[in-house]
């Protein structure tokens, strides 16, 4: 193949990759955030303005538990799909064990923490002077929630290492029927047992139980990421911390943010813009959903490409999601603009003032998706390149900062709309923000996109020269093991060792095409040779079906009773100085190292 063929080849897996990854996470996310929409609909519809709004004041509650949830999950999972990057699964086992040892612990405190301190948390967020009779309902929601602070720990954590596994079935139905429980018991609640606030808590506690119980029976089966107590310690947990900080801060961040116009909305205009605040926020957690959605492809698959040193692979998942990100998020925002009013109607049957608020409120901030959705990339991209402070300040300001200062003087000096709009001025100044570091960073305008996404320049550097490669059916398979021979002799590796590793290649893919392939319109396997730690890296990796080379290799190679049978297999066995096999995301890695001499 010449590079152009051999680039879209790559291109069209990282594609396939990206799509199925985005239509899950979104499905997922918008499951997931669909049950606070519907709880929110069924506090507007059915029990009226006055819980309402003390289900806005209460929301800083959900915030604080799922920041400590997804700070673990996202720190956790990052971690592990940067160490199945490099191979190194025995690592990866490890941070699996201390995430689900620490996170376990930590609910079970917060839960007896927030329980116990629930009169002083409900003044806290506002239940005090004219909004004193909202207290009885505040406490009521947090007796009904607290106990699922273990399951919605666990659940989030199981659906960031499940979409490793590549089970996004299996996180795809427990959102489902989770979402199907909340709606139910919602409806059983405001129909039958007339629980009020409390009720549509332990609805919604009951259905983070649903799904952390689908999610759990997974693990019945054989997986890469199990609980393990060998060499089990709680060193892992300060690269969790660190890398899912950003997260921490950002939803932190947006607590504060929530907790700041609240106060602002509540001591300068009437409770109606509290209830306007309440419907926004609560769409925002389900629009959020696609954005999130989209944006967790390049925390996934971007953490592996990291792992691998692939930057060619890391630059196409950039332009796909900057491309088809931005067209979708641009078309959910004109979408929820131009049905605005009959959205918010579903919250607020019965009160056209509060609608014309919320209406306005929620067109003020739609605009600001698009916008959104690119900090939230180069939040991503920070995290998986290390770059923890950048990623810290892009959450703190986007997030809490911009917004909060923009709320502040602009609704002080013109009104509410002015709240509504700092939304869209607190995303300018955060994009403002991005591209004056990407200016330092570089130290000039951005002209590549390793200068947009701000690659270290020692990242995927060799002292000598790599090769790429792409095999489509078992004519290819002879003509690239030929090409890795003459690459390899060209850079003065020993005729032993260029021999092994075009051994491996025309072995272990000529097996893969054997067992795995579907089609060559549909597979790919993508070979990627480099130098590094004065070793020799084959990567070999494609997008069939799950099939372990290395584990047939074990099968067929040892003591057979022709001397000759299995004898390519064998010699790259005997030869290689490190074999690993990994299946991440449903797809096939398999990395084989050999001494330079």
């Amino acid at each position: 193949m010449n590079n152009n063929q051999i680039l879209n080849a790559e291109v069209n897996m990282v594609k396939r990759l990206f799509f199925g990854m985005v239509k899950n996470q979104i499905a997922t996310a918008c499951c997931i955030m669909f049950s606070m929409l519907a709880n929110g609909i069924f506090v507007g519809k059915f029990l009226g303005a006055q819980d309402m709004a003390a289900y806005g004041l209460i929301s800083p509650i959900y915030l604080f538990m799922s920041t400590i949830s997804t700070t673990f999950a996202v720190g956790s999972s990052t971690y592990c799909s940067m160490l199945l990057g490099k191979g190194n699964i025995q690592k990866a086992k490890e941070v699996f064990t201390t995430n689900a040892v620490a996170l376990t612990f930590l609910s079970v405190i917060l839960t007896f923490a927030v329980i116990f301190f629930a009169d002083e948390l409900c003044v806290f967020f506002g239940a005090t002077n004219e909004n004193s009779n909202l207290k009885e309902n505040l406490i009521a929601y947090i007796y009904g929630f607290a106990p699922a602070f273990f399951a919605m720990a666990a659940s989030l954590a199981l659906i960031s290492f499940l979409y490793i596994e590549g089970a996004k079935k299996r996180i795809l139905i427990s959102v489902v029927a989770s979402t199907f429980v909340n709606i139910i018991g919602d409806f059983l609640n405001v129909l039958v047992f007339h629980g009020g606030l409390f009720g549509i808590a332990v609805a919604t506690s009951l259905s983070y139980y649903v799904s952390f119980i689908i999610l759990a029976l997974y693990y019945r089966q054989k997986t890469i990421l199990f609980f393990t107590r060998e060499n089990f310690s709680f060193k892992p947990l300060y690269e969790i911390v660190t890398l899912g900080f950003s997260n921490a801060i950002s939803r932190f961040s947006v607590l504060g943010r929530t907790f700041a116009i609240n106060s602002l909305l509540a001591t300068n205009f009437s409770q109606i813009a509290l209830v306007a605040f309440s419907v926004r926020t609560n769409l925002d957690s389900f629009l959020g959903a696609f954005v999130i959605g989209i944006s967790s492809t390049i925390l996934t698959l971007g953490a592996v490409y990291v792992g691998e040193e692939d930057k060619k692979s890391l630059h196409i998942l950039y332009k796909l999601v900057m491309k088809y990100g931005l067209m979708l998020v641009v078309g959910l925002s004109v979408t929820v603009f131009l049905f605005a009013e009959p959205i918010v109607s579903m919250y607020l049957p019965n009160s056209p003032e509060a609608v014309a608020e919320t209406v306005r409120a929620l067109r003020f901030y739609i605009v600001s998706l698009p916008l959104y959705l690119i900090g939230l990339v180069y939040v991503s991209l920070c995290r998986v390149l290390k770059k923890k402070f950048f990623s810290t300040a892009i959450c703190a300001l986007e997030d809490f900062g911009f917004i909060v200062f923009f709320a502040y003087v602009l609704g002080y000096n013109i009104g509410l709309d002015g709240v509504w709009i700092s939304f869209f001025f607190g995303e300018i100044a955060t994009l403002i923000f991005i591209f004056i570091n990407i200016y330092k960073n570089c130290g000039h305008f951005p002209k590549t996109i390793d200068d947009l996404i701000m690659l270290p320049n020692d990242f995927d550097e060799s002292p000598k020269e790599r090769l790429r490669l792409t095999i489509k059916n078992m004519d290819e398979v002879i003509k690239a093991s030929a090409e890795v021979h003459n690459f390899l002799l060209a850079q003065k590796v020993s005729k032993r060792n260029a021999y092994i590793m075009a051994l491996s290649v025309e072995e272990m893919t000529g097996n893969i095409i054997r067992w795995s392939f579907e089609s060559e319109n549909k597979n790919t396997i993508s070979i990627y040779l480099v130098f590094k730690n004065d070793e020799w890296i084959l990567r070999i990796r494609d997008d069939c079906k799950p099939f372990n080379p290395k584990k047939w290799a074990e099968i067929a190679a040892p003591a057979v009773e022709d001397n000759f049978k299995n004898m390519g297999i064998r010699l790259v066995m005997f030869a290689a100085k490190n074999i690993e096999y990994i299946n991440v995301l449903r797809i096939n890695n398999l990395i084989i190292k050999v001494p330079q001499n």
